[in-house]
């Protein structure tokens, strides 16, 4: 939780020989501002229920990695989210700004913005702008997302304090269709306006709004240098984090004729206005020990400790979820220092000592045995999450969907070994899950937990290849899940791609012509019920076993990147039955442009 403190070390200069870098809470060392033109041309997230902007598909097991506490739901738009784990921090020599605008057929837009600069030597302050709309090729596809984020930093001069400061909005708008009512319209018959083939839901829109800010307060123990200044070199760190968030869920349907759709109704017969709003406040105290002692040595092991008191005021429009909540979590940290060190282990456990989520626990162990040079990094990992179902499986009620369950603690242990070789553009991976109490929703939409245990078999091939000035990318993912009757994955995953890359005009211009592959077999997958934001279960449609192919031209200028792409080149071409879900089509042939510029002063 506390540990992932950004460690404010930046460079901003105007070649790629030294980028720009940032951090972030979930990315605590530094990370280079990505300057070339790989992956490029994927901008956003593909595998949603249909367009940019809509909610996501996971085709891969998610085991989130939420810190313990109060969780209202599984989040499907949680990627177009500004949140404090995703917050960027800054140092700057010079004003820094970003501009990237992506526009595609049926009035697809998302426009992008960074702007950081130094207010002086120690001040920093950063600005980030998301807007996404799009039409979408079917009735009620419509997206309408605002997110604006700012950040700042500052330390004092002796170097023993350091504040983090940042705050976002999020607003993002969804219709909601329901999916297409006859499958085999879409399949059998060459419409090319796709609106006309009809929906389930004529008036639905999806809600999410989301206001948080995030406040982190560093103070540093160690050695002072023997010059005036004093500055002190930092052996230990104590720190103050405080967040406020405020969530909103609505969801509003205003056609009655289309409540056949649900499967009951309980409150109104006329409209649907169901709405979930949860404040919440975090305090968290910790210590750590860091690198080096007061001596200035490096440490043969680090380690930290936190406590943090949590408190969540829960309101639904009806009033039957109101309620008032406390958690009360403590954590610890251990971990050797790998500098120099071809052995490091680290070894991280929360536990929840009181309130609403009492005795919730979550532990991580994780081994790494090698270095990035040619011999490469082999990793073990063991974890183990023991923790109270999110709200919506015990607690819900709505004008379409009503239940009050009482559910145990969903058990989740994995054990998995990888390696990574950066030099050889390798890496592979082998993971076993083991759930105990598994939740899902029914074929009717409806939480259940499995009585009994689940496993699931993971395995990850990533390899790139590249003969002189041809380059061929491959991800592959396989999964077995021995009982597939609650947990709905498909076999294998697969993701390509072949291109060719060279500078032209005395390598001013940079270019990469390719294509790129996207597979998954087929599988029953989840269905997804608006009214939940939420997928369930279902045994009617097949989906899968169907390539998505896209042409691309990538291009860079000095501080600009350019993408021109033809994405599902082959729609039409190979039968239609490409569903990014049950009744929901992906999109048709659709040519889409990206825009990138970088501005360093």
């Amino acid at each position: 939780m506390f540990f992932l403190i950004p460690k404010l070390f930046f460079s901003l200069e105007r070649n790629d020989s030294l980028p720009v870098c940032f951090s972030s809470v979930a990315e605590p060392d530094k990370i280079t501002i990505d300057t070339s033109l790989n992956q490029f041309q994927h901008y956003t997230l593909q595998n949603t229920i249909g367009n940019t902007g809509l909610a996501q598909n996971p085709l891969m097991i998610v085991i989130p990695g939420r810190a313990l506490g109060f969780q209202y739901s599984p989040n499907y738009f949680e990627n177009y989210l500004f949140d404090k784990n995703n917050r960027r921090y800054f140092f700057t020599y010079k004003p820094y700004t970003d501009v990237s605008l992506f526009l595609g057929q049926k009035r697809e837009q998302v426009f992008r913005l960074v702007h950081t600069q130094n207010i002086s030597k120690r001040l920093n302050l950063s600005v980030e702008f998301n807007r996404t709309r799009t039409e979408g090729w079917y009735s009620r596809q419509n997206v309408n997302h605002n997110n604006l984020s700012l950040s700042s930093n500052y330390t004092n001069k002796k170097n023993n304090y350091l504040l983090f400061f940042s705050g976002a909005y999020n607003k993002l708008q969804s219709a909601e269709n329901g999916g297409i009512r006859n499958d085999t319209v879409f399949e059998e018959v060459d419409l090319t306006d796709k609106k006309l083939i009809r929906v389930n839901l004529s008036s639905a829109q999806r809600r999410i709004s989301n206001t948080e800010v995030f406040a982190r307060q560093n103070f540093y123990f160690g050695n002072k240098s023997s010059d005036s200044l004093k500055t002190v070199y930092r052996s230990s760190c104590f720190s103050h984090a405080i967040t406020y968030e405020n969530n909103k869920w609505v969801y509003e349907d205003k056609d009655s004729s289309t409540f056949d759709f649900y499967n009951a109704i309980l409150e109104d017969s006329v409209t649907t206005l169901d709405s979930i709003q949860y404040y919440s406040l975090e305090n968290t105290l910790a210590y750590e020990l860091l690198n080096k002692n007061r001596s200035k040595e490096d440490r043969m092991l680090k380690g930290a400790f936190f406590v943090t008191h949590q408190h969540i005021d829960l309101s639904s429009r009806n009033g039957q979820m109101d309620s008032v909540m406390n958690n009360f979590i403590a954590g610890v940290k251990i971990d050797n220092n790998t500098r120099d060190r071809k052995v490091g282990f680290l070894f991280e456990g929360d536990y929840v000592l009181s309130g609403v989520n009492s005795n919730d626990y979550k532990s991580k162990l994780s081994i790494n045995v090698g270095s990035n040079d040619s011999a490469g990094i082999l990793s073990f990992f063991a974890n183990v999450d023991n923790r109270t179902p999110d709200l919506i499986y015990g607690k819900y009620y709505s004008n379409h969907f009503a239940w009050n369950n009482k559910l145990d603690k969903v058990f989740m242990a994995s054990q998995s070994i990888s390696y990574v070789n950066k030099k050889y553009k390798l890496e592979w991976a082998a993971t076993l899950y083991q759930f105990t109490n598994y939740l899902y929703f029914d074929n009717y939409s409806i939480p259940r937990q499995l009585d009994g245990s689940l496993s699931l078999f993971s395995a990850l091939l990533k390899k790139d290849f590249k003969l002189k000035n041809w380059h061929l990318c491959n991800k592959i993912i396989y999964q077995y899940v021995p009982d597939s009757t609650v947990l709905r994955l498909p076999a294998l995953v697969a993701k390509h791609s072949l291109y060719y890359e060279n500078g032209l005009f005395k390598k001013a211009l940079s270019i990469q012509v390719g294509v790129d592959i996207f597979y998954y077999s087929s599988y029953y997958a989840n269905a997804y019920m608006p009214a939940l934001s939420q997928y369930y279960i279902q045994n009617e449609k097949q989906i899968g076993n169907y390539p998505f192919i896209d042409v691309f031209l990538n291009m860079k200028i000095k501080n600009a990147r350019v993408f021109l792409k033809m994405e599902h080149v082959n729609s039409g071409l190979m039968g239609r039955t490409y569903y990014a879900a049950p009744h929901k089509p992906y999109t048709d042939r659709i040519f889409k442009i990206g825009i990138n510029w970088k501005f360093y002063d």
